[in-house]
């Protein structure tokens, strides 16, 4: 298979992009570290939550600079990334929201995003 755009990570930027990107014809993978945040009281509880949850991770920590601070941040290892623990909620959604229906279950909040159409294939 080939791919006009690989998108890595599919958390806020990445499902917005990816979804801007299939949206205008182009082909999209997207790409994940780390797999599903599993449902039940376990993801509920405190421990379960932002920077302690288990699929938060400095293993391959990144070095940040904002002005004189300097620290090394983790980043998180799940479908959805870090916009699942964002804010204090965790969007846990059911199986039957992924099932394929007719409708359009896309939701973009409020995005001017303007994304050129793919180039047309060169012929040989």
């Amino acid at each position: 298979m080939t791919w006009d755009v690989i998108v890595v990570g599919s958390g806020f930027g990445g499902a917005v992009t990816a979804h801007a990107l299939v949206t205008a014809g182009f082909r999209v993978l997207m790409v994940e570290r780390g797999g599903w945040v599993a449902r039940g009281p376990q993801n509920w509880a405190a421990n379960g939550v932002g920077l302690i949850t288990p699929h938060y991770t400095t293993e391959s920590a990144y070095a940040v600079t904002s002005g004189t601070r300097h620290y090394r941040a983790g980043s998180w290892h799940c479908v959805g990334g870090q916009s699942v623990f964002y804010g204090c909620a965790s969007f846990r959604f059911r199986e039957r929201d992924f099932e394929t229906t007719t409708a359009d279950l896309w939701l973009t909040a409020g995005t001017d995003a303007k994304v050129a159409p793919p180039m047309p294939k060169k012929k040989k």
